[in-house]
């Protein structure tokens, strides 16, 4: 939750910057007519803008909202200076060119001008597109209606209303096309179809779904935001024709992991059924709780406003100083509350926390725990319906990590009243350095070297170039002891520029603390409010580079040598926040020739491109301590760790070949080629020349006898061995051939089938058995070589799943029939098979034809049936009433089963 705060808080000050930019546009385009086209481009994107910063400002809200802390007139403040320079900006742009525009076509209407001779366009007030493919139904609708159909406006105005809507890939897009008239129909056709992807718009949609978080059902904006989501989602999905009513289960599914257990436990009581609920179903329900908790959060609301005016000044100063530690137990303390928040504050009888009690805060540290002793109280979150036993709160004191409430710790006053000196990041080495960078130094925002005396570190204002091709404004430090650049995490995800990979660590004295850097960025920095010099540095990204600098208010009154200078941090003796330190890298660019030295006790002014930054020892009437620190940082190569870790851990890939299996692959190098689709032809790797198989054919006639003789017995084997083999003839895997002219480098394979009844796919398989012999001969087998083993061994296969991330395990169906025979070598895989006509069996009725005039067909039965005299043909013994006639099977035409009683 805390992250998240973090991100939409930067958003919004970037939205905040980049008002402000426009803002400084805006006045100079009302004294500097050639400011004017700039204004109106950045103009266009300013609807866009207060979106943005709407968006941002009430997901901020939604984020404090569960925070008893929570001050809304601080986030007010931001919303109402963001507003007043919108309003600024718009006034300025309805004075110079709206109110001019309306001046012009009256002029225009008097003297009777064509419409071909306006100057400028009428302002139309369109939708920003950023490249969202759900938001493209909506502003492609909006830009139909007000330009692409208006036959008011030639080509040459629409490709500007265009490009002026767009904005990031989408107009990347258009600007590949010339922007020009003729060129409109083109660019607005690639950018329909592009966005108008029904894929990459459902994908879209769903992924919003998917990306929900887990929400806490007592705060009604958040639960409420989870079932717009959905409810709006869906709908756009279920426009686009896709079948939501059949995903009900995965949407349910989906939504009660993002639910707490107890709203979960209350819509099972009401369920109460072991069938599938409906998504409808768990949606009314959510529906009708989140508007329960809304109503009830509004009433509750109400009578909090009017008792936090009871609040005095010493709560509201607690609160500010104990925010860190309270942040993090908001929800835990909110819940914890709430079951008690119909009793009243055990000290003042009003409605509010213990915790928060003015009352309470007044107390000594002795007190207070006396108090919560004598109330039964628990120690750690002050709550009066358990004890410190039985506590769930995970959170520890902030003062001594002790598990007790902070205002509870003896060592509070001790603490708090220490003044904080802060330190800066300092004497670093940038590089691929193999050994680590070890350096000390102090280095203090306004540190203390001996009685009375002061160190002031150099502060400036900076701007740097954002992904958007917009300046920043932020505060920098220089430090020319480090031999790096430092930007803050913050700093860095307002600019949103693009990082690379840094591995490095960073820790403090006596390594107290680790820092470790998120990557890298590349900077281009100009002086605050000036165009030139620009700088170009690499910076490392920490997550914080020090406290506010300086740690108090300094009195500048009696300064008087930088009066009337130009500074370049003007608030530099007012603590504020440090969001970049430049280096020694930068440090020798910005220096100037002059500095200004004060008198006894006073720092020196030194004059940089920036402006002047004062910077040295000074007299202070405080006399607090002096904190000292060091900064080390570990440059490691994460690659050459990774490198020796797999290095160690990998199996070797060694391959032993014998002879056979060398020349086995030699054979196929030489041999394979690929026909014009791709298929690899190879041939046979017999190990001399090939032989003549003199006896194969009788073998295998032989044994497809015996086969068929088996699967008679069994109809049901039978059919499928027959559906496998028409199943090759299909395919085009095997083909039929004459048995005129047998060649005499030839063989034939025998076949059987082989039988999985468990198996899901294919429950009989034919296998061509290239093994068998005759007694007099060898095998086809015999004669080929086997070559290298192809599967490798289920260790090495094992191990080889630590390589990469995913995996994938596929079958290949018929891998092996793709691959296609030599035309010289296919002689040496034929078969016998007979296609099987109507099964007939003994006994079946048929009708036979006379082989003599007339030439009639006569009823008979089949008696026997045998082998022909060609020893694989078969003919059937009829019985008719003219006697016994022997005739093939061809030549029979068996009557149905029915027909024969």
């Amino acid at each position: 939750m805390a992250d998240k705060l973090k991100r939409y808080k930067a958003w919004r000050t970037s939205a905040l910057n980049e008002i402000s930019s426009l803002q400084g546009i805006a006045n100079l385009a009302k004294t500097n007519k050639s400011q004017h086209t700039l204004f109106k481009i950045r103009y266009a994107e300013i609807e866009t803008l207060r979106d943005e910063f709407m968006k941002h400002h009430n997901n901020i809200l939604v984020s404090l909202s569960s925070d008893p802390n929570f001050e809304l007139d601080q986030e007010n403040t931001s919303k109402e200076t963001f507003l007043e320079s919108y309003y600024d900006i718009r006034t300025i742009y309805a004075d110079l060119f709206e109110n001019s525009l309306q001046l012009n076509q009256t002029v225009e209407n008097t003297n009777s001008i064509s419409d071909n001779s306006r100057i400028r366009l009428p302002k139309m007030e369109l939708r920003t597109f950023s490249g969202d493919y759900k938001e493209f139904p909506l502003f492609i609708d909006l830009f139909n209606n007000t330009v692409h159909n208006n036959g008011s406006l030639n080509d040459s105005e629409k490709i500007n209303y265009l490009v002026s809507c767009l904005d990031g890939p989408p107009l990347a897009l258009v600007k590949m096309h010339p922007l020009e008239g003729p060129s409109y129909a083109t660019a607005y056709a690639s950018l329909v179809k592009k966005y108008t992807n029904e894929r990459f718009r459902a994908t879209a949609h769903w992924n919003e779904l998917e990306n929900c978080s887990e929400v806490d059902c007592e705060n009604p904006i958040s639960f409420r935001h989870l079932l717009d989501v959905f409810s709006e989602n869906l709908s756009e999905l279920r426009k686009m024709g896709l079948p939501i009513d059949e995903w009900s289960f995965i949407l349910v599914q989906m939504l009660i992991k993002r639910i707490n257990p107890e709203m979960m436990r209350d819509f099972e009581r009401i369920h109460c059924s072991t069938s599938i609920p409906k998504y409808m179903d768990l949606y009314s329900f959510l529906d009708k709780q989140c508007t329960a908790i809304e109503a009830s959060a509004f009433s509750f609301t109400s009578k909090s406003n009017k008792s936090s005016d009871t609040s005095n000044k010493s709560s509201m100063n607690f609160r500010s100083k104990g925010k860190g530690n309270f942040s993090k137990n908001a929800s835990f303390f909110a819940k914890t509350e709430k079951r008690i928040s119909n009793n009243q504050c055990p000290l003042c009888q009003s409605k509010h926390l213990l915790y928060t009690c003015p009352k309470f805060l007044e107390k000594t540290v002795t007190d207070r725990y006396n108090l919560c002793k004598s109330l039964h109280r628990c120690f750690n979150c002050l709550s009066n319906m358990h004890d410190i036993r039985t506590c769930k709160s995970n959170v520890c004191c902030r003062w001594c990590n002790k598990r007790h409430h902070s205002l509870l710790c003896l060592m509070e006053k001790s603490t708090s009243s220490t003044p904080q000196t802060q330190t800066s990041t300092s004497n670093s080495t940038v590089g691929n350095t193999p050994a680590a960078q070890e350096v000390a130094t102090v280095n203090c925002g306004c540190g203390f070297t001996k009685r009375n005396s002061v160190v002031m570190l150099a502060t400036t204002r900076v701007e740097i170039l954002s992904n958007r091709g917009n300046y920043h404004n932020f505060r920098a430090l220089l430090d020319p002891g480090s031999q790096s650049t430092f930007i803050t995490q913050k700093a860095f995800n307002n600019l949103g520029l693009p990082k690379y990979h840094l591995s490095l660590a960073v820790q403090g004295l006596g390594e107290t603390k680790t820092v470790t850097s998120s990557g890298g960025v590349t900077l281009c920095i100009k002086p605050y409010r000036k165009t030139s010099p620009v700088f170009t540095t690499d910076a490392v990204i920490l997550p914080k580079i020090c406290e506010k600098l300086p740690s108090t208010n300094i009195s500048i009154q009696k300064w008087p040598h930088i009066s009337n200078i130009e500074l370049a941090d003007p608030n530099f003796n007012c603590p504020g926040q440090i969001d970049l330190l430049l280096g020694a890298d930068i440090f020798p660019k910005i220096l100037l020739g002059n500095h200004l030295k004060g008198g006894n006790g006073e720092p020196y002014a030194l004059e940089t491109v920036f402006g002047y930054v004062v910077m040295g020892q000074f007299n202070c009437d405080a006399s607090p301590s002096l904190n000292s620190f060091f900064c080390k940082i570990n440059y490691t190569s994460l690659e050459n760790n990774i490198k020796k870790f797999w290095e160690l851990e990998s199996v070797p890939d060694v391959t032993c070949l014998s002879l056979e299996d060398k020349m086995a692959e030699d054979l196929y190098k030489m041999s394979t080629t690929r026909d014009q689709s791709g298929r690899f032809i190879v041939s046979l790797p017999f190990r001399d020349s090939p032989p003549v198989f003199s006896r194969s054919r009788c073998l295998a006639i032989r044994s497809f006898l015996a086969l068929e003789k088996r699967l008679q017995k069994q109809p049901h084997i039978y059919k499928d061995y027959c559906s496998f083999m028409r199943e090759y003839l299909d395919l085009n895997h095997m083909e039929l051939i004459s048995e005129n002219k047998v060649p005499m480098k030839s063989y034939y394979i025998p076949h059987h089938c082989v039988i999985k009844p468990q198996s899901s796919t294919t429950k009989l398989r034919v296998v061509f058995n290239a093994s068998a012999r005759d007694p007099n001969e060898l095998s086809l087998n015999d004669y080929l070589l086997t070559g290298p083993k192809l599967q490798r061994d289920i260790v090495t296969i094992l191990l080889n799943f630590r390589i990469h991330k995913y995996t994938l395990c596929a079958d290949v169906q018929k891998m092996y029939r793709m691959i296609l025979i030599t035309p010289d070598h296919q002689d040496y895989q034929r078969s016998k098979w007979i296609k099987p006509m109507t099964p007939v069996a003994p006994g079946t009725l048929v009708l036979i034809k006379d082989v003599t005039p007339p030439l009639q067909w006569t009823l008979g039965r089949i008696t026997t049936l045998k082998p022909g005299s060609d020893g694989i043909s078969r003919v059937a013994v009829v019985k008719t009433k003219n006697g016994t006639l022997t005739r093939p099977l061809v030549k029979l035409c068996p009557l149905p089963i029915e027909e024969t009683n």
